[in-house]
């Protein structure tokens, strides 16, 4: 029998990646996952995301609303970044900033594509030898 404090924990997991509310839905992490949940209105939703994140900076999510619907997708764009590239279905869009959500508003449509790249350049640690 697992504790209650880890059963709470594994409980809230899914609420750490993404979330819902009124205004849409917040992907606030990024890994090979799958959302199965529904808007505020109840329209189902799917989203699947796909990357090697954070050993490489790209993500792919396709987007499966149970019909079209109008909502903002609201991704995150890491603190650290110092460029992000976002695009839905090919199209670039404008406005990432590091350490914000990118407010995606938009009618989507099943199988919609939401491409995202945070150039993660290697960096060489620093050895200090006495």
């Amino acid at each position: 029998m697992l504790p209650a404090q880890l059963e709470r924990t594994f409980a809230s997991l899914p609420g750490y990646f993404c979330s819902t509310s009124k205004d849409g839905v917040y992907v606030h992490l990024y890994d090979n996952s799958t959302l199965d949940w529904h808007l505020d209105n109840g329209t189902g939703l799917k989203i699947v995301q796909k990357t090697n994140y954070p050993w490489d900076g790209d993500v792919k999510m396709t987007v499966t609303p149970a019909q079209n619907a109008d909502f903002t997708l609201f991704v995150r764009i890491p603190g650290w970044v110092k460029f992000a590239k976002v695009a839905v279905n090919g199209k670039g869009i404008d406005g990432a900033q590091a350490g914000q959500y990118l407010a995606i508003k938009r009618q989507w449509k099943a199988g919609d594509t939401v491409s995202l790249n945070f150039r993660c350049p290697p960096k060489r640690s620093l050895r200090i030898h006495s």
